[in-house]
């Protein structure tokens, strides 16, 4: 079966990251995998999983992320990954798979708060 890398794009995506990663990604194994930018919904209403090799979340704001996939998507994403599938998070992508968030503490984008991926317990 053809394996799927898929690359989150909805709220919280910058669009240059997106633009970026898809653009690495199919330059060194594009041939091998089909690209897909996806959403959401995606995620939380079809069954990625069985055909998915590795899920990517590029650079832009985590609660974006927080919002539109809540707890379940949260808890699918962390399935898949204990199923063996691959994680790649970049810059927003990468604190979204913490357990905590610690951002620009008493600055004026501060982010603080628990978050459900929990690839890397520290902050």
């Amino acid at each position: 079966m053809e394996k799927d890398i898929l690359i989150y794009n909805d709220i919280g995506s910058g669009e240059s990251s997106v633009n970026h990663l898809r653009n690495c990604l199919l330059h060194f194994i594009g041939h091998r995998y089909i690209i897909k930018l996806i959403d959401a919904q995606f995620i939380l209403k079809n069954e990625w999983q069985k055909s998915c090799k590795m899920i990517c979340f590029g650079g832009g704001y985590d609660l974006g992320f927080l919002k539109k996939l809540g707890i379940n998507g949260c808890g699918l994403i962390r399935q898949f990954i204990y199923s063996g599938g691959i994680y790649i998070g970049i810059c927003a992508g990468a604190y979204f798979a913490c357990k905590n968030i610690e951002f620009d503490i008493h600055g004026p984008n501060e982010v603080l708060g628990e978050r459900y991926i929990k690839l890397f317990n520290g902050f």
